[in-house]
């Protein structure tokens, strides 16, 4: 692994950024899984097109309910597991909708959003950290004003180089993180908003009859 680093040349960078420079590339490797993971994650929930559910509801509206079960359990997702609770549930009322059904969206709502806030923090978190780094670096210069003066440029650029280093570190760390999650949240919440339009719809048919 150090070999590796060494090749890269990010062993010769962590050396002049300091322990807060390892800190903020730690996070961008936990920022970019945690991305990669979320990515996935919602490919899955919309796999299978996000047209099947209006073919669950003309089945019910033909009164087919067996076929749009059958057809929800084909799709084990959360606008799919969600449909399948409200086609099984025993007395379809209004009441059942929003009193036993309402803290299931919410869980499954909350599922959907789960690891995206923690993309937002760490875009908060690393310029905070690359000014850290700045005011350390900076402290280090002065330090070394105060013990040599200022005569030999040389010695103040292990304290300026790492002042410069962690900011602009910070900064691309945080800027497509940022971004991503944005992206990230949209997505999860279209398909909240999604699924709720589906159930809303169930509903209607049901209560209706």
């Amino acid at each position: 692994m150090h070999t590796l680093l060494q090749q890269l040349g990010i062993d010769t960078l962590l050396r002049h950024g300091g322990w807060v420079l390892a800190v903020i590339f730690a996070l961008s490797i936990l920022g970019w899984a945690l991305v990669a993971w979320k990515w996935l994650a919602l490919r899955v929930e919309r796999r299978g097109g996000r047209h099947w559910p209006q073919r669950v509801v003309d089945l019910l509206r033909e009164r087919q309910l067996a076929d749009a079960i059958a057809l929800c359990r084909e799709h084990p997702t959360m606008v799919g597991r969600l449909l399948l609770e409200s086609l099984t549930c025993r007395e379809p009322q209004r009441a059942w909708f929003e009193e036993r059904l309402a803290p299931v969206i919410d869980a499954e709502a909350e599922q959907a959003h789960r690891g995206i806030r923690l993309v937002g923090m760490l875009a908060v978190i690393a310029p905070l950290l690359g000014l850290l780094g700045t005011v350390l670096g900076m402290m280090q210069s002065f330090d070394v004003i105060n013990v040599h003066g200022a005569k030999d440029p040389a010695l103040l650029a292990d304290g300026i180089g790492q002042a410069l280093l962690t900011t602009q570190a910070g900064l691309l760390v945080a800027l497509p993180l940022l971004l991503l999650h944005r992206v990230l949240l949209s997505n999860a919440r279209q398909l909240e908003n999604h699924a709720r339009l589906y159930v809303k719809k169930v509903e209607t048919i049901l209560c209706h009859d």
